[in-house]
């Protein structure tokens, strides 16, 4: 069986943003003052692209 990992969509990362567990929802308290699930979707989503931009250069594909 041939597993391919995609990656997220804005989509994707708000809906985990809006349905996350209250532990979960404390963690991000303690380490944002004013943050929302739209705003958590987003952060996320550019995390994603910078990991992927490094990965790809850090593998010598971006050369």
């Amino acid at each position: 069986m041939t597993v391919r990992i995609i990656p997220a969509t804005l989509r994707d990362l708000s809906y985990i943003a809006a349905n996350l567990r209250t532990e979960d929802r404390a963690e991000i308290d303690c380490q944002l003052d004013h943050w929302s699930p739209a705003l958590l979707a987003l952060t996320a989503l550019q995390g994603c692209k910078r990991c992927s931009q490094a990965t790809a250069l850090s593998s010598g594909a971006g050369m």
